[in-house]
């Protein structure tokens, strides 16, 4: 299902073969989507985003045609967002149970920066792809955690590209993969 464009609020119910793609610019109110296989919103504006994404919901300023439109979401198996060619900044909250949905940001922009800060802790199970796909040197990726042992693997010491892992005894782990970021840090909250 393509959704163009929403002056009201919507209310999408889905399946197990459901696909929803929402074109952001077009979305001005809150957009409900349940039981869908792959949730996938495309920015193609040039706004600089700040951006929250949380296990249930996507909301902030330039993503979406309106900054008081969200999309509220539940048993979604991938969420993909491709971010616009603004400056963006990501924020994901997953500090609010666990996150059952395999999380995709990307951003293909070449000038602009794209800063991104994820909030783990023991209950988070985060599974995540981050992709820069224009410049490395304007990525950096934050992950915060509550507790845990945090490490960084890159598939060579100069490399952008690897996994940040968040091990809690006893719960699952909360993964990173990023791709095209320069600096990549972890830090205890």
């Amino acid at each position: 299902m393509n959704v163009e464009s929403t002056s009201g609020s919507l209310n999408i119910g889905g399946g197990d073969t459901t696909d929803v793609n929402l074109a952001a610019v077009g979305i001005q109110a809150a957009v409900r989507i349940n039981d869908v296989v792959d949730l996938v919103v495309t920015n193609t504006g040039a706004a600089a985003q700040n951006v929250t994404v949380t296990q249930d919901a996507i909301f902030g300023t330039g993503l979406f045609g309106s900054n008081g439109a969200e999309v509220i979401y539940e048993d979604v198996k991938l969420l993909a967002i491709n971010a616009g060619s603004g400056a963006d900044h990501y924020t994901v909250n997953a500090l609010n149970g666990p996150f059952t949905s395999k999380l995709e940001i990307e951003d293909t922009s070449s000038t602009t920066s794209f800063v991104d800060n994820v909030f783990v802790n023991s209950l988070s199970a985060l599974n995540m792809d981050l992709v820069n796909l224009a410049n490395p040197d304007v990525g950096e990726l934050t992950v915060h955690h509550h507790g845990g042992k945090a490490s960084i693997s890159k598939v060579s010491p100069t490399s952008t590209n690897g996994v940040v892992t968040v091990s809690f005894p006893g719960e699952l782990p909360s993964e990173v993969a990023f791709d095209g970021f320069a600096v990549v840090k972890t830090a205890s909250f």
